[in-house]
């Protein structure tokens, strides 16, 4: 019997790992009833991050701490075991937390440190925070605030949250930062490499997405790259260049110089974390797909890693995808890009119209699978 398995990242805005895995595996049913077809939900550290490790075995919490304007919010994460936790940053700290008027300037990670704190009372060894998908650009102060760490101005006064606070910075205090930091072991999870500041920043690059303005970004970065000073001088290191400093509005950054961290590529760890070879290695076919594939694509985006792993057992590799970059060069691991859009038309009526594209997607897939 042919097996086929289906690992595609999430559509973003329209369908989840999950809704577009069932989407390509009744597309292929509808040709193939008897066909045996695996769905993985799988991530690259942004949102569904919690979901797909969950899928695997584990059990889902739910926590109530600080949004990132300042309002209550219930956030999920999850225990892989007993020693194990999982946190996704989009839960706390998420752009749809904020709404259509964001408010850069206030928005404070600080409910990140609350939900940080929470679990290390449940005597874990271990955390996993996925970083993608937030809303703020505080370089981590909120987060630090909420363990412990006392952030000052010219005057001796607490600072207050994200940005502004970081206008206000003058000095760093951790002696009272939560000791049990240093005791256990914490991954960052990102698909993105960039470092803290500069052009390639996360001020420059994603600052724009979370409401600053054009003019007010040098400014912005500028308040960053202080934070960064001052943090290397509390801590005697050098962490701000380091690729995925720059993850989560400088969240990565935090988390390397003031919780011994490392940063993974997502994609790369919870695959691990799945025993993605494994299945792999067993398939006939393996489809995997993203809602566009573009240049970035090649930087260690999810398919690129879903094919390359593949091709370690010379499997044949199909993507969908929601859209395709016209100058796009095929990666040599990918045998076939199939892309949903199929006329010209809106891109709202594009995302409505997910479940019907990519199922048609799915059974294109077969066809040409058979055409082996």
């Amino acid at each position: 019997m042919t097996n086929i398995l289906i690992a595609a990242d999430s559509f973003k805005g329209s369908a989840t790992s999950q809704e577009i895995g069932n989407y390509i595996q009744t597309g292929i049913q509808r040709l193939a009833p008897n066909v045996s077809t695996t769905i993985l939900p799988v991530a690259d550290g942004g949102e569904g991050t919690l979901a797909s490790l969950l899928k695997q075995g584990g059990t889902l919490e739910t926590a109530t701490v600080t949004g990132p304007l300042g309002k209550s919010v219930t956030a999920n994460y999850g225990r892989l075991d007993n020693k194990t936790a999982i946190i996704e940053v989009a839960q706390v700290l998420g752009l749809p937390l904020v709404g259509p008027i964001k408010k850069p300037f206030q928005a404070t990670s600080f409910g990140l440190g609350e939900l940080i704190k929470l679990v290390l009372k449940q005597d874990v060894q271990r955390i996993y925070i996925a970083l993608g998908g937030s809303a703020i650009n505080d370089a981590g102060l909120g987060m630090l605030q909420a363990l412990g760490g006392h952030f000052t101005d010219k005057y001796g006064q607490e600072v207050g949250p994200g940005l502004t606070g970081l206008q206000q910075l003058a000095q760093i205090d951790l002696s009272q930062l939560d000791p049990r930091l240093q005791q256990i072991t914490i991954t960052g999870l990102s698909d993105v490499t960039n470092p803290l500041t500069g052009k390639n920043g996360a001020t420059f690059v994603y600052g724009r997405q979370k409401g600053l303005t054009r003019e007010q970004l040098p400014q912005c970065d500028q308040l960053v790259a202080n934070f960064a000073k001052l943090a290397s001088r509390a801590t005697n290191t050098q962490k701000q260049a380091i690729p995925g400093a720059g993850a989560a509005g400088g969240l990565g950054f935090a988390l390397l110089t003031f919780t011994h961290a490392t940063l993974r590529s997502g994609a790369q760890e919870i695959l691990r974390l799945l025993d993605f070879k494994t299945a792999a290695s067993t398939a006939d076919l393996v489809i995997t797909g993203e809602g566009r594939m573009d240049g970035q694509s090649q930087n260690g985006k999810l398919p690129l890693i879903v094919s390359q792993i593949a091709k370690e057992f010379q499997k044949p590799v199909i993507a969908i995808v929601g859209s395709r970059a016209f100058d796009l060069k095929q990666p040599t691991t990918i045998d076939l890009i199939i892309s949903t859009v199929i006329e010209p038309q809106s891109l709202e009526k594009t995302i409505a119209q997910t479940k019907s594209l990519v199922t048609l997607a799915g059974e294109n897939a077969w066809r040409a699978f058979n055409l082996k």
